[in-house]
């Protein structure tokens, strides 16, 4: 299956459940790339615009790039009423921006699908002189949530571990070939029902969709995972919202690396 594709069954659980970036991540950004509102912003791979919907508010344009039709249409349906949005059918390895299009890219959990040589070739081609990329995860800082989410995602449960299921990406120091870039941190929690949570883990492209065989046994996992870590009805989970920020124009320059955080 194309990439591109994996999420055309999954973009509803992907805009109403996946966790939120930290609002003091997006800040941090803003504060030191010294957005302006007059500025223009690139959003690779919006999905279904989870990131850019933080820049719609701070920037005079606000370009969010996605592939996926499915993706694209929530996208717009969340932010169609901001005069900066802009819904662009494009993916990384092939912006449709002219050159020097934007003065900061942002990339939310969509860098691992990347082919990254020719996304980065189009990163600087969009970027403006002195032009920033800054690249957003959300990752569980809890290790006994984790350990139980590590069994949950396997095969047994449903869970595609195949080949044809791995990302083609390179991690995010490949678009700045040294370690000379800005690398951020800030705590954040999920506050999670039943519903919000196992939406959020049927969002995943890895994830058993409800007719497979195993959707059931998976069901039931997370349900039991859910019975463990929840209170009253409502699991709280801490993560981080990890930023690697830098100028790509500037990446041959040395500079000490900073590691911050919120």
């Amino acid at each position: 299956m194309d990439t591109t594709q994996r999420f055309s069954t999954r973009a509803e659980d992907y805009a109403r459940y996946r966790w939120d970036y930290a609002e003091a991540a997006i800040e941090a950004v803003c504060d030191i790339v010294q957005l302006k509102s007059e500025a223009c912003v690139a959003d690779i791979g919006a999905g279904t615009g989870i990131l850019t919907r933080h820049f719609v508010a701070r920037a005079r344009c606000v370009y969010a790039v996605e592939p996926n039709a499915a993706m694209r249409r929530w996208a717009i349906q969340a932010l169609a009423g901001y005069p900066a949005f802009i819904a662009v059918d494009g993916r990384a390895e092939a912006i449709p921006l002219p050159d020097r299009a934007v003065e900061l890219i942002t990339v939310g959990q969509a860098l691992h699908w990347f082919l990254a040589p020719a996304a980065k070739s189009e990163f600087v081609r969009i970027l403006k002189p002195d032009g920033w990329l800054a690249v957003f995860r959300n990752s569980s800082t809890d290790p006994s949530y984790d350990r139980l989410m590590k069994d949950l995602r396997s095969e047994r449960y449903g869970w595609d571990t195949s080949e044809a299921n791995k990302s083609p990406g390179q991690p995010v120091s490949v678009y700045f070939e040294s370690d000379d870039y800005l690398k951020l941190s800030f705590p954040a929690a999920a506050r999670l029902n039943w519903e919000s949570y196992f939406g959020a883990l049927c969002s995943h492209s890895h994830a058993p969709e409800e007719s497979h065989e195993l959707f059931p046994e998976f069901q039931i996992k997370a349900r039991e995972i859910f019975v463990r870590l929840s209170k009253d009805g409502l699991m709280t989970v801490p993560y981080a919202t990890e930023v690697s920020l830098g100028q790509m124009a500037l990446m041959h320059r040395t500079s000490p690396t900073s590691t911050l955080h919120g």
